[in-house]
């Protein structure tokens, strides 16, 4: 064995080559149970991906599929990014934007019909380019289109492709080249009499320095910037015509036609990967997301992503790298890892066009490489279990170190580079290796797992020990926290970490404290650490956890990086030079470079729909509701494409309650609000939640019914205080009134008192009582009872506001018989009423005081008969007679029918009418109803 290993020289593999490519995720686009064909695809500014399809327009997230539009018997042509929506051509020739409720209509023109619409790219001020094949270039701006074809100076009429420069300017690919528009005129020119190595460009694409790239249908792709030469790119080019192009991060990407979506990585000079048989269909779209990852649609219901920060290598040239069980980088851009048939060096990119390199050398497989590192001097060293280590020099010489040579135990677990060589761990504690030999050490440690150089000491991550510390000079170590550790990590920052099955992240400078210990996958097997993007990743068989050690926050990103079920060897994790990490698994040999959008926790959550009672309402400024349909309903979105179902939501309806509600729905409802002012905040997060993180807020206004509007309050207070002021000021005439018809009631019984007891009246009475004392004592004893009688009622009524028909005729009719004792058969009284009408009501005493004024005022004597007539006609009482006037007026108070007025007032609206026509005194009084 030893003599094997001796004589270990390297040797080159040339082994049939296998395809290595970045992560890709599928992501079905199925509304329903529909399988559409996907065709065309674009991004809106919010991240969701939107789709052309025959199915009609679609839109997803990651985690739903909506239909935004449907298109009978039009297929869409063409499809652009519009801010949070997109602008689409159909095949009838409309142009049309589409955003979260509708599409809206842009441009109709026949010639968009006829000459099919390719693409479309939209300018930061709105300008929309659409390209067309046979009608040119079209700029359409603030409602008018200009058009530009071949004779204003382009190539060619068939217009393959668009991409955006920095200023504003379009490149346009063509089938006799590249044209550049400012929307004005053409700038710029690229054929192949300019030197381009082919004039039918079919894809075009701007870089992040604005560089413009082109892919060809024969001569592959090259770059070129105006008023430069072009240059041909990764030549020889053997993946057939390129369909599409996308470039960023350092990548470019081509949809080819005979090998599917191809990957240049541009920092190499033969850096080319080609996808697996699965996904060598011919896309039909390529898309560049905002996270550097690329899409393409291949005319199924699937949408593939790939990630070029996870690039995953199962196999390369025949050697299966599932089973790697130690790994290592040097510092000459190369990484070394092993198997159980033996080790092996790559250069640090897995490119279809790099061989693999193997050192020949007999392993037994009882005694497996566990550990690899790269020592200052570039000698490689591998540890085994139960056969030492292994030390490869750089002209690859090796030598076995083992207990003969002074190591504790010859069952070693890892190898670490230091300063002056390599620390060896072992079952017996540790051992240090330099150009002086073999130093043993902390055999205190016992079961050592790894071991690190950190400042002026070793840290010893070992099996149920705990941390311990070597410090310089000393043969003993020391104790820094108890417990099973399997790895620790010298972080950029200078601080070392330390993780174990159970322990989190462990500081194990000074105090020893430990972060997310609960979490996966320090809930199973942990095997290794790593630090990358400034976080440090904990890698173990439930998962992979990031720890930001600036923050504190921890993030699970094992979907993230698609290593959900991996598993593998202790350690099997190095750094290259280009600060990549690598990690050996169950999944194969895994570059890992993530970068910022990777670990975002804090995404940006964006309303999509607003709902009002089922109706979908525009919520830009706020909404308003009635508030007889006012049940909400809410519906929004984030994305995180590395790993959609990771995505969560909070969000809270201020007004209604200030409780934060966490969901992973994506829509929020709300039974009827009532009135007043609400505020619908939301965030989205990836991990923990962020208590800090700002909110996207909505105003939602729902109105009051309209007697609860501000200005019918207002109104109605104001009316409340009007009528109470009116009530109160009625109430008070009421009142005055009401004293003023005592006042004149009294006065009525007063006057019709006055009138019964005047000294003529009196005097008269009483001669005709001596008269008929004299003559007639029987008639004499019933003019005393009359007279009696007469007072007697008049008292009985004069408290009363009415009283019958009837009741007023007996008083007219006792007081008439005493006036007739006086006037004899001078008057006469004639009576016309109904019998349906003396149930009706009067104001007492309003006969008599009518019937006195008519005797004072009139000659009753010396002529012919004075007759009153008394009838009841239309609903009322008139009391009439012949106007007879006397030669010297009676003294008058002037009272009678003053009163009499002013008290019906009081009791009916309809008036007291008193005529003087045709030698005939009337006064018409209305019947009133009768008191209840």
């Amino acid at each position: 064995m030893k003599r094997l290993l001796l004589i270990a020289a390297l040797l080159a593999l040339p082994v049939t080559l296998l395809a290595q490519y970045p992560l890709v995720r599928a992501f079905e686009v199925r509304p329903g149970q529909q399988r559409p064909r996907v065709d065309r695809i674009a991004q809106d500014s919010r991240g969701l991906i939107w789709a052309a399809s025959d199915a009609g327009l679609l839109r997803t997230d990651g985690e739903t599929v909506e239909v935004m539009a449907r298109f009978e018997n039009e297929r869409i042509a063409a499809i652009g990014a519009d801010g949070p929506g997109v602008v689409i051509a159909v095949s009838s020739g409309a142009l049309l934007r589409c955003g979260d409720a509708r599409c809206d209509t842009l441009l109709i023109d026949s010639l968009l019909s006829g000459a099919r619409v390719s693409a479309i790219a939209r300018r930061h001020d709105g300008t929309l380019y659409i390209g067309t094949h046979g009608s040119g270039l079209w700029c359409w701006q603030a409602g008018a289109a200009q058009r530009f074809d071949s004779r204003s100076g382009m190539p060619d009429d068939h217009v393959n492709d668009l991409a955006l420069l920095d200023d504003g300017a379009v490149v346009v690919a063509t089938d006799q080249g590249l044209a550049v528009c400012d929307g004005r005129r053409i700038t710029g020119r690229m054929g192949e009499s300019e030197g381009a190595p082919d004039n039918l460009v079919h894809s075009v694409a701007v870089d992040e320095q604005g560089l413009v790239w082109a892919g060809t249908d024969r001569s592959g792709v090259f770059n070129w910037r105006m008023g430069a030469a072009p240059k041909a790119v990764a030549q020889p080019w053997e993946f057939g015509a390129i369909r599409h192009l996308a470039v960023g991060g350092g990548y470019l990407w081509a949809a080819t036609a005979l090998h599917g979506p191809v990957v240049v990585d541009l920092a190499l000079e033969h850096g080319t990967y080609r996808p697996d048989s699965t996904l060598r269909k011919e896309p039909l779209d390529l898309l560049l997301d905002r996270d550097g990852a690329v899409w393409w649609s291949d005319g199924t219901e699937a949408l593939h992503r790939a990630d070029p920060a996870f690039l995953f290598v199962p196999d390369h040239e025949g050697l299966d790298l599932r089973g790697i069980t130690a790994l290592c980088a040097d510092g000459r851009q190369s990484i070394w890892f092993a198997t159980r048939s033996g080790i092996y060096r790559h250069v640090a990119w897995f490119s279809e066009e790099r061989k693999v390199t193997r050192l020949p050398v007999e392993l037994d497989p009882r005694t497996p490489v566990v550990s690899l590192a790269s020592a200052p001097d570039g000698t490689i060293w591998a540890a085994t279990f139960g056969a030492g280590a292994i030390a490869i020099s750089p002209d690859g010489h090796a030598r076995l170190i083992t207990e003969t040579d002074g190591l504790p135990n010859n069952n070693v677990l890892s190898v670490r580079s230091t300063k002056d060589g390599v620390v060896l761990s072992t079952l017996s504690g540790i051992a240090f290796v330099d150009t002086e030999g073999v130093h043993a050490a902390a055999s205190d440690a016992g079961f050592a797992f790894d071991a690190l150089t950190c400042g002026a000491s070793t840290l010893i991550a070992t099996d149920g020990k705990g941390i311990r510390a070597l410090d310089a000079g000393s043969s003993a170590s020391r104790e820094l926290r108890t417990g099973t550790y399997y790895s620790i990590l010298h972080a950029d920052d200078g601080r070392c970490w330390a993780i174990g099955p159970g322990t989190g992240f462990c500081a194990a400078n000074g105090d020893v404290a430990c972060v997310g210990a609960q979490l996966p996958p320090f809930d199973g097997d942990v095997y290794a650490l790593g630090e990358s993007a400034g976080r440090l990743l904990a890698f173990g068989s439930t998962g992979v956890l990031a720890f930001e050690p600036g923050t504190g926050n921890t993030m699970d990103v094992t979907g993230t990086f698609g290593m959900a079920g991996a598993t593998a060897e202790l350690n099997a994790l190095a750094k290259d030079h280009a600060q990549a990490l690598w990690l050996a698994c169950s999944k194969g040999l895994v570059r890992l470079r993530p970068h910022e959008a990777h670990f975002r926790q804090r995404l940006e959550a964006a309303l999509l729909v607003v709902q009002v009672a089922g109706e979908g309402m525009p919520h830009a400024g706020g909404i308003r509701a009635s508030h007889d349909r006012s049940a909400l309903t809410l519906h929004f979105t984030a994305t995180h494409w590395s790993d959609p179902q990771a995505v969560r939501f909070q969000y809270r309806l201020l007004g209604f309650s200030d409780r934060v509600i966490d969901t992973r729905d994506r829509e929020a409802a709300f039974p009827e609000l009532g009135p007043g002012q609400y505020t619908f905040q939301l965030r989205a997060y990836v991990g923990a939640p962020q208590p800090d993180a700002p909110w996207t807020s909505l105003l939602i206004t729902v109105d009051p019914p309209w007697w609860r509007q501000p200005w019918v309050m207002v109104g109605m207070v104001l009316l409340a205080v009007i009528i109470a002021v009116l009530i109160v000021r009625a109430r008070d005439r009421r009142l005055r009134f009401r004293d003023r018809m005592e006042q004149e009631r009294v006065r009525f019984q007063l006057e019709a008192l006055r009138s019964q007891v005047d000294p003529h009246f009196l005097f008269n009475s009483f001669n005709a009582l001596v008269e008929l004392i004299e003559t007639d004592s029987a008639r004499a004893v019933e003019h005393v009872e009359q007279l009696s009688t007469f007072f007697r009622n008049v008292l009985q009524v004069r408290d009363r506001e009415r009283i019958t028909l009837s009741e007023e005729l007996k008083l007219l009719e006792n007081y008439f018989a005493l006036e007739q004792r006086r006037f004899g058969d001078a008057i006469g009284l004639e009576l016309a009423v109904d019998e349906a009408c003396l149930s009706r009501g009067v104001v007492p005493l309003t006969l008599q005081l009518l019937v006195e004024n008519a005797l004072k005022h009139n000659v009753v004597v010396g002529g012919a008969r004075f007759l009153i007539r008394v009838s009841a006609i239309d609903d009322a009482l008139v009391v009439s007679n012949a106007i007879r006037p006397r030669a010297t007026p009676p003294r008058s108070t002037g009272f009678g029918l003053e009163a009499i007025t002013k008290r019906y007032a009081a009791l009916t609206d309809r008036p007291i009418i008193v005529s003087r026509e045709g030698g005939v005194f009337e006064v018409r009084v209305p019947l009133i109803d009768s008191e209840p």
